[in-house]
């Protein structure tokens, strides 16, 4: 692994080169998976990352700060043109088969990642957050980018919208008023 001097890997005891193997006893299989994992934790959220230097196997307690080209770098993950759902302002990404094993902790093997939402978004803020996962719209169930994106166009202008959203490994109800 890279390590951030006086970053909060270096400021917990990795070392570069330490050989990351799990996050809260989630197997890492690459940086991929490693980024997304982390990804899905709150900023200041202690996570434990078990890691191997030389031939001792280790276990570190790291407290999650925001690194200022996360969402920039999650984003760079998506096409522009065909993960926008311009109705929330978001840039969604298909739970597919990689993603799932990459986010074992799922509580449903579909749905779409918020990857991104942009900063002039209405949602932004508390209502949608890069990192949810939406499984629903007004109980329907939410496969696909494509198939968000259809659903919110059936919506009425008057129409209230509630998304069901994993955030931080809970269920979550958004109540949404689209624009």
């Amino acid at each position: 692994a890279d390590v951030t001097p006086d970053g909060p890997a270096d400021e917990a005891g990795l070392k570069p080169g330490d050989i990351l193997l799990s996050v809260n006893g989630r197997t890492m299989r690459d940086a991929r998976q490693l980024e997304m994992n982390l990804y899905r934790h709150a900023m200041g959220e202690k996570v434990n990352i078990e890691a191997v230097r030389g031939t001792d196997k280790m276990t570190f307690q790291v407290t999650l700060a925001e690194r200022e080209d996360d969402p920039q770098r999650f984003a760079d993950m998506v096409d522009p043109t065909k993960n926008l759902v311009p109705k929330l302002g978001i840039l969604g990404i298909d739970i597919d088969r990689t993603i799932a094993e990459m986010l074992p902790e799922l509580r449903k093997k579909y749905g779409v990642v918020v990857a991104a939402v942009a900063g002039d978004s209405p949602y932004s803020g508390d209502a949608l957050k890069p990192g949810d996962v939406i499984y629903a719209l007004n109980t329907q169930p939410v496969t696909t980018v494509a198939a968000l994106r259809t659903a919110l166009d059936q919506v009425k202008d008057t129409d209230p919208v509630v998304l069901q959203v994993e955030r931080n490994e809970k269920l979550v109800y958004v109540t949404l008023e689209i624009e």
